[in-house]
């Protein structure tokens, strides 16, 4: 089962360092490595629909009224663990201020990417974030620039491999015709 602390020890062991068993012991260097973990993490998540960090969500209306120059009549609250919008149902068009959605929809449900606990994380992600994090961390870390260039060489690789598995996941969705197709075929 991934946990941050063995993704990232599992980073160092690739760079020749020792496993790392402790984020908190006030090495500057795990520090260092830590603060990279909690940015390339929701970064890797954003890029991609991942299947395993998907959630469908009713959201909340909020009480508040929309102000009147922005033509919008509804507002909804976004889920605190929010990385980023997949879908809407129904799909309407809308607008994100902060933390809310503006709408004009009564109801309204969210499919959106959220930040899984690394115990959830599927075999080919867990080896994304290891092999990102020692691209990212390979010159803090090693100091030389070729391991950096051959880890990020890998994470790349993985990266593909991952959003391919990932995809198997689910059907594909047929392409939608749009309306300059419909406009040019007269559908």
């Amino acid at each position: 089962m991934a946990t941050k602390v063995s993704i990232i020890s599992q980073a160092f062991v690739l760079l020749g360092s020792n496993p790392v068993n402790d984020i908190q012991s006030g090495n500057p260097i795990y520090t260092a490595v830590a603060v990279m973990y909690d940015n390339i993490y929701p970064k890797l998540l954003a890029e991609h629909p991942w299947g395993f960090a998907k959630k469908l969500f009713p959201l909340n209306l909020v009480n508040d009224i929309p102000p009147i120059e922005t033509n919008w009549t509804k507002i909804f609250q976004l889920p605190a663990d929010l990385v980023r919008i997949w879908r809407l149902y129904p799909n309407c068009d809308y607008a994100i201020f902060g933390d809310k959605i503006y709408t004009n929809v009564t109801s309204l449900t969210l499919e959106y990417i959220y930040q899984v606990n690394e115990s959830a994380f599927p075999f080919y992600f867990e080896w994304l974030m290891v092999l990102t994090l020692a691209a990212n961390c390979a010159l803090v870390v090693t100091q030389n620039a070729t391991i950096k260039a051959a880890y990020d060489k890998d994470s790349a690789m993985q990266n593909g491999v991952a959003k391919f598995l990932d995809s198997q996941n689910a059907p594909a969705s047929p392409p939608q015709r749009d309306a300059l197709y419909r406009s040019h075929f007269g559908l």
